[in-house]
């Protein structure tokens, strides 16, 4: 693809999220091709967190995920696994749903729409230096289209021709991921403390 055709495919997903993705499924991308991309995406989104760490430092605090994350080595291994992961869970609860969708459908989907999120967040961070009080309100929005655009991905990817069902796919992995999370968080946990 040319770089007009991702600037078209671009606003195609911000116009009309479900036939941007149907699009993005119909180019039935190799796997190593979107691994490539997943990392492309990955190396462009720690770069552009430690830029942001740099401008806007957060304190330190006891706890040790912000100390983790603020390694960009750390940070792109939750990033990757963070989009892996949800293609996985995504899958799953669709298909729990009766969705036809596959994993690398739901990866290709989440990559491209990384790649957006990563062009929204330098556009956010400059909003942040030149305006600051308009950057929360462009950064609201960001996240209110995300989710339209998730959710549009998620019925597009598993066929299901409802927005309703993507959305009920969504708060399903959603809830999945948590309770994984919290289990991992509690063995972890348990480790740390010499509980076993």
């Amino acid at each position: 693809m040319t770089k007009n055709d991702l600037a078209a495919l671009a606003a195609q997903t911000l116009r009309s999220p479900g036939d941007a993705a149907r699009r993005i499924l119909a180019l039935d991308l190799d796997r190593p091709v979107m691994w490539m991309a997943l990392a492309l995406t990955v190396v462009l989104g720690s770069l552009l967190f430690q830029l942001s760490s740099l401008l806007f430092p957060v304190p330190p605090t006891g706890f040790p995920i912000p100390a983790l994350i603020s390694s960009p080595i750390f940070y792109a291994l939750a990033m990757a696994g963070g989009v892996i992961l949800t293609a996985l869970v995504l899958t799953w609860a669709g298909r729990a749903l009766g969705g036809q969708g596959r994993f690398d459908d739901m990866l290709a989907l989440l990559v491209w729409l990384q790649a957006l999120r990563l062009a929204a967040q330098a556009i956010l961070l400059v909003l942040m230096i030149l305006v600051p009080p308009f950057a929360a309100l462009a950064t609201l929005a960001v996240a209110l289209l995300s989710l339209w655009i998730m959710v549009s991905f998620i019925d597009a990817a598993h066929g299901f021709g409802s927005l309703g069902r993507g959305a009920m796919t969504l708060v399903l992995a959603v809830l999945g991921l948590s309770l994984v999370l919290s289990m991992l968080l509690a063995m972890f946990g348990g480790l740390s403390t010499g509980v076993t």
